[in-house]
């Protein structure tokens, strides 16, 4: 009766130590081994020696039934990515745009560039109009002033319209040169940014960011298309390559570890299979032994 212990448990035994060499064999010995010039058989193990094909293997099975770089621009590219990435860029706008234009900084560079551009558009004015304008004006003026006093006073003044006029257009150019003067003050700048600051507190931010929105979208999407489509065609963005030259760079230890920590515990029923079927033919060994005798 023994027999139907002992045969059982050496098979067991014998079946799991197999299985778990088997499965150690997978990867070691890391190295070759020689003896007396002679490599031995199955060293390498079998995934150090056929790492390049089994690296190839993966990538390709990866790319091909997993992600590939083309998928990887369909799903940046989608319209569902487009729709959420509009409503988070609208959302960001809507919370950021009053942060945004009150900033005292932007307050500051804002005020500076509409008081200079208010200033360069009134010295252009005062220009044409002192050019073109004010000499008439002035003629028309004092042709009116002096016919309303009557005619001999007209008859007196009129030798001296001339230099009336040029009086005239000297205080026109003067009160000119005057306003443009106290219009470029700082306190009329910081006047600006309070009317600025002012204003702002009256506009829609949810229109604004709905109206530029879907084309901040727009151009980050067709930017990213573009730079993946780049990236694509110059083999920056070709999985397959990248995963097989990452499994090659590897070291065999590292690999190991990888591979053995997402399927340790399916190696240990390998091993505990092995086991079983030993005991299971050391039953039957058993068996064949009691009847035979």
């Amino acid at each position: 009766m023994t027999e139907f212990i002992i045969m059982p448990a050496i098979g067991a035994v014998i079946g799991a130590v197999t299985n778990e060499l088997a499965i150690k064999m997978l990867f070691r010995p890391y190295k070759p081994v020689y003896v007396f010039g002679l490599r031995l058989p199955m060293t390498p193990g079998v995934i150090p020696s056929q790492r390049s094909v089994i690296a190839g293997n993966i990538a390709e099975t990866f790319e091909k039934h997993l992600l590939s770089g083309k998928e990887i621009h369909d799903m940046l590219t989608s319209q569902d990515m487009h729709d959420q990435l509009e409503i988070e860029i609208f959302r960001g706008l809507e919370q950021e745009l009053p942060n945004i234009i009150n900033n005292p900084e932007l307050l500051d560079q804002t005020s500076f560039m509409i008081h200079s551009a208010l200033i360069n558009t009134a010295k252009d004015k005062f220009v044409t109009i002192s050019a073109e304008k004010a000499p008439l004006l002035a003629e028309q003026m004092i042709d009116k002033a002096i016919d309303s006093l009557g005619a001999m006073v007209a008859m007196v003044a009129s030798p001296f319209k001339g230099k009336i006029c040029e009086k005239v257009l000297e205080g026109i150019e003067a009160l000119s040169h005057e306003t443009l003067a106290s219009f470029s003050t700082d306190e009329t700048r910081l006047l600006i940014k309070e009317k600025i600051s002012e204003e702002s507190s009256q506009i829609n931010y949810t229109k604004i960011a709905e109206s530029i929105a879907p084309k901040m979208t727009s151009l980050i999407i067709d930017g990213l298309s573009k730079a993946i489509e780049e990236a694509l065609s110059s083999g920056h963005l070709d999985i397959r390559h990248k995963i097989e030259s990452r499994i090659n760079e590897l070291d065999i230890e590292q690999l190991e570890e990888i591979i053995l920590g997402f399927s340790r515990e399916q190696f240990r029923y390998i091993t505990a299979f092995g086991a079983l079927l030993g005991a299971v033919i050391g039953l039957v060994q058993a068996f064949t032994f009691g009847m035979l005798n």
